[in-house]
């Protein structure tokens, strides 16, 4: 899912960010790699909302909202998500070690990123980038909205990304997570030439 759930959570339609986050749990539990999606063309997905997804590179499903044909076939009258994934292509591929933590004694810190690339940047390039630099306390980076519009200007989009900074040993202070949030900001201008905008957000 696009957020943990909490009793603050507020009602939302779900939408491809929570299917992927779905797709990403079953993965995790099995043991395999990172997921990625891609657009793609699939007869019982809408279009311009199908995704293949890969991990490590390979493909091993689709996601997406269903076609309208399909959905009026079945009298379904609300958009519907789905997903499919191969077990035979992800059984094929190398495990990985499965690593457990102990619970955190110390608050996390919530911060935004609304990054501005041209829309042929993959938002997973974008991610990888973000999580490049090893910030030793960035914990978690979540993609949870993607904007495309007049206010962004044709052949670009807006990828908003949640980090979360946490330190095992300490609670860290406002000004050790804005020098890493700094970094990160830094590395996207720098490498991506990306417009990119941060903003605190509080909560895990």
């Amino acid at each position: 899912m696009r957020a943990p759930r909490s009793w603050f959570t507020g009602k939302a339609r779900a939408d491809v960010f929570d299917a992927k986050g779905v797709v990403e749990g079953v993965v995790a539990a099995l043991g395999r790699g990172e997921v990625g999606v891609e657009p793609t063309e699939a007869p019982f997905l809408e279009e311009g909302r199908a995704a293949s997804v890969l991990v490590d590179g390979t493909v091993v499903g689709h996601l997406g909202e269903l076609h309208p044909a399909v959905r009026e076939a079945f009298d379904l009258q609300a958009p519907v998500l789905v997903s499919e994934l191969s077990l035979d292509r992800l059984e094929a591929l190398p495990g990985r070690a499965i690593v457990y933590r102990p619970l955190a004694r110390f608050p996390a810190v919530a911060r935004d990123l609304a990054v501005v690339v041209p829309d042929t940047v993959p938002a997973a390039e974008v991610g990888r980038l973000i999580e490049a630099g090893a910030e030793p306390c960035l914990r978690r980076v979540t993609l949870f909205d993607v904007y495309q519009g007049e206010q962004i200007g044709r052949g670009r989009k807006s990828l908003a990304y949640g980090l979360v900074y946490q330190a095992e040993d300490r609670t860290l202070t406002d000004s050790e997570v804005n020098q890493m949030h700094a970094q990160v900001i830094e590395r996207l201008r720098t490498t991506l030439e990306a417009e990119v905008r941060g903003a605190d957000r509080s909560g895990p």
